[in-house]
């Protein structure tokens, strides 16, 4: 009988030498392994409330990851390849290295994400974990030092909420809580009970009101010529923003109290949430310090020019007309109206808001770091433009038989000006007007 012939199956060569894979990717698996280890390094370090100070003692993490994140995306292609060409079983070690490491790489960009937001830095979603990467590093190449620098004679503070909020805050909401939580006490029958075995509920109430004052705390900033630095919530490290690095015009409020800015790399900004009133007036500060002369001259100038606003009126020709004066050891200048502090961030800044209030006050309080005579000259400019006053001090007569905690009474040639000076004025006016003699 013919022999039969036998089909012999083709015998395909499976790569399972795992030394033999690594020698023929030339180093592709030991860089994806070192990854995966950074990248579980970085997870552990970013998970803990003081990761800030951990991460600027290990400074180096990030910057070695983003050294072989080059590198990584064709370690990975090449050995995903040859994987599938010699036919490596889907539990073959490296593989599941592989595995692992993209899973990771994933959490991390969500870990690093939700850190930089806790920053106030915005990413869009299509961010890459190497941008998110390189973010985290630019802020933690040294920590921002809150002293001022050579550079920045002065620094305003901006409070998370109005003093007068704090101050409600603080006390009149624990109180009602706790008023509250006694009714409820009450209609269940352990008022008296609570009320014979705990503190009485005043001190309760002050208790309660330190731990709510902690609670709702909000981050402070401070702008200087140039920088803007805040303390993130609960954070014990400071965030420090250059000005120059800040596109003109992009200050806009968000949900009426967010602060959002957009900087010259693309990057976005939204600053914790202060009061609205704070944010209104963080705002005009950034417009006003987007201009780089007055940040250059600011930075030069060691002492702040004396001076006090305050609301007045000026009789001219036998009129009276309601408006704000400024006072400076040069003279007085009277603005008509309500819109000098609007007018004097035009023309210094050349820009202007989109709405909201421009208060004269913060925006003279950001150009007393001028020179006298530069202030005297852009006052001048908004007093013409608004058809105002400008009297030299030389020639302006104080009625000194009025207390000036009734009012302050002008006069120069047929005109006055009159108005009561805040509280918090008074020592300013008093040195300038004693001046004058």
């Amino acid at each position: 009988m013919a022999e039969r012939s036998r089909v012999q199956p083709v015998v395909v060569e499976v790569l399972t030498d795992e030394a033999s894979a690594r020698r023929q990717l030339e180093g592709r698996v030991e860089l994806i392994e070192s990854v995966l280890r950074e990248t579980r390094e970085l997870e552990a370090l970013l998970r803990p409330k003081d990761w800030r100070w951990r991460l600027f003692q290990q400074h180096s993490l990030v910057t070695g990851l983003l050294e072989r994140e080059a590198a990584l995306p064709e370690a990975l292609e090449r050995t995903e390849r040859r994987a599938q060409l010699e036919g490596w079983p889907k539990d073959a070690p490296i593989l599941k290295v592989i595995r692992t490491l993209r899973l990771r790489r994933e959490r991390l960009a969500r870990q690093v994400t939700g850190r930089l937001e806790s920053l106030s830095y915005l990413l869009p979603s299509e961010a890459s974990l190497e941008q998110r990467l390189r973010l985290l590093e630019q802020l933690h190449q040294e920590e921002p030092d809150l002293r001022r620098e050579p550079t920045e004679p002065f620094s305003l503070r901006i409070d998370g909420r109005d003093e007068s909020t704090l101050h409600w805050g603080r006390m009149v909401v624990p109180t009602l809580v706790w008023l509250l939580l006694e009714g409820v006490l009450f209609t269940t029958g352990l008022s008296f009970a609570v009320s014979q075995t705990l503190v009485p509920g005043l001190v309760v109430s002050v208790l309660f009101a330190a731990f709510w004052s902690s609670a709702v705390a909000s981050t402070s900033m401070w702008i200087t010529p140039s920088r803007l630095v805040w303390i993130p919530r609960g954070g014990r490290h400071a965030v420090a923003l250059r000005l120059e690095d800040v596109r003109p015009e992009s200050a806009r409020l968000v949900d009426g109290r967010r602060v959002e800015l957009s900087l010259v790399d693309g990057q976005q900004v939204q600053l914790p949430r202060p009061s609205r009133r704070q944010a209104e007036r963080l705002r005009v500060l950034l417009t006003l310090f987007s201009a780089p002369e007055l940040r250059e001259q600011a930075a030069r100038v060691s002492l702040p020019v004396v001076a006090c606003v305050f609301p007045a009126m000026l009789r001219r020709h036998g009129a009276w007309s309601e408006g704000q004066v400024v006072l400076l050891h040069r003279g007085v200048y009277f603005f008509p109206g309500d819109q000098a502090g609007r007018t004097l961030l035009r023309n210094v800044a050349k820009r202007d808001l989109d709405g909201g209030p421009v208060p004269l006050d913060w925006v003279l309080e950001g150009l007393l770091w001028q020179t006298e005579v530069e202030l005297d000259a852009m006052l001048v400019g908004v007093a013409n433009a608004l058809g105002g006053a400008v009297w030299p001090a030389e020639g302006t007569r104080v009625d000194r038989t009025v207390p000036l905690e009734q009012q302050l009474h002008l006069t120069h040639g047929e005109e006055v000006i009159a108005g009561p000076v805040p509280p918090g004025e008074r020592d300013a006016t008093a040195r300038i007007v004693n001046g004058w003699r």
